[in-house]
C-alpha cells in the first residue's frame, strides 16, 4: 500500500473491506474504504445457482406463457420505427417492413437478458432498497435497448437482406450482452457495498471497440473451428458404430460467438495483470470449446437419433453457452483485479498497489 500527500495513522481489516485513515495536512483525517472486487467467491456461488435456476425455470415453461412479452417487444420496435417515420406493421409477434418480415421468439424478447440482470442484482451485496431500484431501472432500460435492436436490425433486413444476420448475430449475442454487464456495473457504481474498478462508459467504449475487431477476425475463422469440433463429434459417434456425416453450412454458427463475448469483456477490463489476464482467457476458451462440443453432441442425439429427451438439453447448455457462461467466467476472471479505495481524498493524490 502506498499514499501520496499524507500519513497512515491506522488500517483495520474486516472481511468486506479495509479501512485506512489518512492525515492530509491542516489537522484533518479522512477515513478511506477499500472496497472489494464484487466478484467475490460467495457472489459467485450466488449468480450462478439464481441465474441457473431462473434459465430452468424459463425453459421449462411453455412458449405461450412468453406470447405478451414478445408482442410487447413487437410494439415497442414498432414505435421506435414509426417515430423515425418508417413505415412497418405489426401482426401478432411479427414485424414487417416492405417484404422483410421478423419474427419475435422467446429469445428475441430479452428474457434472458433481464434474467442475467437479476440474478446480478440478487447476489451482489446491496440493500434491498437499492436492488429494487435497480430491477425498476435496470429491467425497462434493456428492454428498450432490445426494442432498439430489433427495430435495428429490421431495417437492416429490409435494406440490404444479406446483412441481417451479420447484425442480428452481433447487436444480439455480443452487444445486448455487453449492455447487461455495463448495467450490473453502473448498479454497483451507484449503491452497491462493493466496488467495481471500471467505470460503466469507459468499459463500455472499450468492449465496443475489442469486440467489433474480434467479431470480424472471428468470421472467417469460426467455420474452420466448427469443422473441428464436428470432427470430434464424427469421431465420438464412431465410437458406437454410428456413421454421421456433418456438413458445413455457409452460415454464422451462433453457438460460437460467446468466445467473442468472453474475450472482449475479458480484454476490456482493467487492473487485472497481463498473467493473470493471459491464463483466465486460456482456460475460459478451453471451458467455452468443452460447451459448445457438447452443444454439437446434444444437437446430433436430438436431430439425428431421434431422442426428443435430449432436446431440453440441449436447449439448456445453448441458453448457458449465450448468456451464464461468458458473463461468469468474466466475474472469475474479475478476481485477480486490485481493490480500490470506495471514498478518494479530496487533498491528496491516493493510489494503491497491491
Amino acid at each position: 500500500m502506498l499514499l501520496f500527500g499524507g500519513n497512515i495513522e491506522k488500517a483495520d481489516r474486516n472481511t468486506d473491506q479495509e479501512a485506512v485513515r489518512c492525515s492530509c495536512g491542516g489537522g484533518k483525517t479522512l477515513e478511506l474504504t477499500k472496497k472489494d472486487s464484487f466478484a467475490s467467491s460467495r457472489t459467485l456461488v450466488r449468480f450462478t445457482l439464481a441465474c441457473a435456476t431462473l434459465y430452468l425455470v424459463a425453459i421449462m415453461l411453455p412458449e405461450t406463457c412468453f406470447g405478451p412479452i414478445n408482442r410487447l417487444t413487437v410494439r415497442l420496435a414498432w414505435m421506435l420505427l414509426d417515430f423515425f417515420q418508417v413505415p412497418s406493421h405489426v401482426v401478432g409477434t411479427t414485424i414487417s417492413l416492405g417484404a422483410f418480415r421478423s419474427i419475435i421468439v422467446t429469445e428475441c424478447s430479452g428474457i434472458y437478458l433481464c434474467l442475467l440482470f437479476v440474478s446480478f442484482l440478487v447476489s451482489v451485496p446491496a440493500p434491498l432498497k437499492v436492488r429494487f431500484i435497480g430491477v425498476l431501472v435496470g429491467i425497462p432500460f434493456l428492454n428498450l435497448a432490445n426494442a432498439v435492436r430489433i427495430a435495428t436490425v429490421t431495417a437492416i433486413g429490409a435494406w440490404q437482406p444479406r446483412l441481417f444476420e451479420y447484425a442480428h448475430v452481433y447487436l444480439m449475442q455480443i452487444m445486448m450482452v455487453m449492455l447487461v454487464c455495463v448495467a450490473c456495473l453502473a448498479w454497483i457504481r451507484w449503491g452497491a457495498t462493493v466496488s467495481a474498478r471500471d467505470t460503466p462508459l469507459v468499459f463500455l467504449i472499450r468492449f465496443v471497440a475489442l469486440s467489433t475487431v474480434l467479431f470480424l477476425l472471428w468470421l472467417p475463422v469460426h467455420r474452420y473451428y466448427v469443422a473441428f469440433l464436428d470432427r470430434l463429434v464424427i469421431f465420438l459417434f464412431s465410437q458406437i458404430d454410428f456413421v454421421l456425416f456433418i456438413p458445413l453450412l455457409p452460415e454464422i454458427y451462433h453457438h460460437t460467438l460467446s468466445l467473442v463475448v468472453f474475450a472482449a469483456l475479458a480484454l476490456a477490463s482493467r487492473g487485472i495483470g497481463a498473467r493473470a489476464k493471459v491464463r483466465g482467457l486460456a482456460v475460459g476458451i478451453s471451458l467455452l470449446a468443452l460447451v459448445h462440443l457438447l452443444f454439437r453432441v446434444t444437437q446430433v442425439l436430438w436431430s439425428a437419433m431421434g431422442l426428443e429427451s435430449v432436446f431440453w438439453l440441449h436447449l439448456a447448455i445453448h441458453v448457458t453457452n449465450q448468456y451464464l457462461l461468458p458473463v461468469l467466467l468474466w466475474m472469475v476472471l474479475l478476481r485477480q483485479q486490485k481493490r480500490i479505495f470506495g471514498r478518494p481524498c479530496p487533498e491528496a493524490a491516493c493510489a494503491w498497489f497491491k
